[in-house]
């Protein structure tokens, strides 16, 4: 957890960078231990569905 926590804080340095954290192991959401994980993190917008999905949201939040 501590290192996925790490990962994460190293996209976004300050108030003006812009980054996507894609996580593509379902068991984010399947196993127990996957709120463990995203409740480490930081407060942000989180997204769930097919890679499409994931992927069209991505572009768009990209090109505002």
């Amino acid at each position: 957890i501590l290192r996925f926590r790490q990962g994460f804080g190293r996209l976004i340095r300050d108030h003006e960078d812009r980054g996507a954290v894609v996580v593509l192991d379902r068991r984010i959401f399947a196993r127990r231990y996957g709120e463990d994980f995203v409740s480490a993190l930081p407060e942000c917008a989180r997204v769930k569905g097919s890679a499409a999905e994931i992927m069209e949201n991505v572009e768009d939040w990209l090109h505002r």
